[in-house]
């Protein structure tokens, strides 16, 4: 009996040992990828290329491509930024691409390869997948007078020779350089998203590869409406920032995405410290007695309240370097902050006093207290006198 629970004991041992040296592997869902560009072309051209991702049910692309860049000088284009690739999709996609512009510097022969980081599909990764193609830049070749024609030529030179008198030849017309093609500029209003703010028709950029993020601010993913946008997020505190501008995509501004979706302009209020507007949320609550308004900084309009006691000053939502949020009074005239504090003031109304009785006066009035203790005196004094004169009259009487 024992020797049998052994061999069951080192017959499980040993599978347990043979199913740990086998790897455990994942699913991961197929896909494939393609790179098209034209195979020949001219210095100076703009060439097209066209990336092109495949699989069932694709969320999105993140994808590296790479590029001789002595021959070709990346020029923009859409879902790409110079060696990047984003493109999102719905989950139902069974193909996103991207597309990226090049100037075709000098000649020569480049490699365009693309190669996948993340590429999901049905929820499930795709790896490995990468893709190339080959664009040859050279200058056109040209065209040769055949040897017949030569003769042809020189026979007819010969021919009027003798006949009249040698002419020069004919100018030849200045071969024509072939103009360059027009450079192919992608226009990111076309892809951006449209809104209206402010009694306007803005466009929400959805790339930021072109623009400037201001400082302490990096890239990042957002959505906005459902629309995939890259937005600036801020590397220390809660601020989200997209970029707008108006339908020639001119007049740019960034502008605060908050949680709620609400976009409003991003202004800094300098002073000795450094204060960002924001909205106000629901939960907080407005001090009493201030009334909303607004107010002009920096050309945009912000919201604010007043208060009719200090109309000069005006209460804005702030947050400060820390990224706390609270209330702030700015003095438009002196372009100061200063941390609001509630100053209201409880005014009791006044009892009148109810009426003093005699003594409570006398007791609060020295002089009046003298002149009745005088008089008390003067009577007392006077009752003695009396008592006394009442005595001897009544002995008088006896006698």
């Amino acid at each position: 009996m024992k020797n049998n629970l052994k061999r069951i004991i080192l017959s499980i041992f040993i599978l347990g040992i043979i199913l740990s040296i086998f790897p455990t592997s994942t699913y991961a869902a197929s896909g494939s990828a393609s790179v098209s560009a034209p195979s020949t072309v001219k210095p100076g051209d703009t060439v097209t290329v066209t990336f092109t991702f495949k699989a069932s049910k694709i969320e999105g692309v993140d994808a590296n491509f790479s590029y001789d860049k002595s021959v070709l000088k990346y020029n923009g284009g859409s879902n790409t930024s110079d060696g990047k690739i984003v493109v999102y999709g719905d989950g139902n996609s069974s193909s996103l691409s991207a597309k990226a512009s090049f100037v075709a510097q000098k000649e020569g022969s480049s490699t365009i390869k693309v190669s996948t980081v993340d590429f999901y599909a049905n929820m499930e990764p795709v790896n490995n997948v990468s893709a190339s193609t080959k664009v040859t830049v050279k200058k056109p070749t040209q065209s040769k007078p055949s040897s017949s024609n030569n003769s042809s030529s020189s026979s007819s030179s010969s021919s009027s020779n003798t006949n009249t008198s040698t002419k020069p030849d004919d100018k030849k017309e200045p071969e024509k350089v072939p103009e360059k093609e027009e450079e192919e500029k992608v226009n990111p209003v076309e892809e951006a998203v449209k809104i209206s703010l402010e009694e306007k028709e803005l466009f929400i950029w959805k790339d930021l590869s072109t623009i400037k993020i201001p400082d302490g601010f990096k890239s990042s993913n957002a959505t906005y409406k459902t629309e995939k946008i890259k937005v600036a997020k801020a590397e220390d505190k809660d601020i989200t920032l997209a970029y707008l501008t108006d339908k020639d995509g001119k007049n740019g501004s960034f502008y605060i995405l908050d949680k709620e979706e609400n976009l409003y302009p991003y202004i800094n209020l300098n002073s000795e410290s450094k204060y960002t507007v924001i909205l106000l949320d629901s939960s907080t609550k407005l001090p009493e007695g201030y009334k909303e308004t607004e107010i002009e900084l920096d050309g945009k309009t912000i919201q604010a309240w007043t208060h009719e006691e200090n109309p000069e000053f005006y209460l804005l939502y702030v947050m400060n370097t820390e990224g706390e949020k609270d209330f702030y009074l700015y003095d438009q005239a002196e372009k100061t902050m200063q941390r609001y504090t509630d100053r209201t003031v409880v005014v009791e109304v006044e009892k009148e006093p109810e009426p003093m009785t005699f003594f409570e006066k006398l007791s609060n009035d020295p002089t009046l207290l003298a002149i009745v203790g005088t008089l008390a005196a003067l009577s007392i004094i006077l009752l003695g006198v009396l008592i006394v004169l009442y005595r001897k009259l009544g002995r008088q009487g006896r006698h």
